[in-house]
């Protein structure tokens, strides 16, 4: 989602996960996963050109299947992040110029 700070801000949320059902539980291991779920907030601030700093916010959600045990940890962590569009035909430097998306 852009946002109204200027051009290059963005707010970005990703969401990732497993599901697996129950078998026979006689059959189920203690390491089987019965869910696993990433959740990440990151908010991408333009430092220069296609060049951004990234900021991130990962939440972990995992459940295992046979002893129900379960797990929630947070990871904070800080990125550098260049995004360029590179298409079958045009230079390497060309490339590397213009950032991906294409601003509007």
């Amino acid at each position: 989602m852009p946002l109204p700070l200027g051009v290059g801000f963005a707010y970005v949320i990703e969401n990732r996960g497993d599901l697996f059902f129950n078998r026979t539980r006689a059959l189920d291991l203690p390491v089987d996963t019965r869910y696993l779920d990433v959740w990440t907030h990151s908010l991408a601030v333009p430092l220069l050109g296609n060049l951004s700093l990234v900021p991130k916010r990962e939440f972990l959600f995992y459940r295992n299947k046979r002893d129900g045990n379960s797990l929630r940890s947070m990871q904070t962590s800080v990125g550098l992040q260049y995004r360029f569009e590179w298409r079958r035909g045009l230079p390497w430097g060309q490339a590397l110029r213009y950032p991906n998306p294409a601003p509007d």
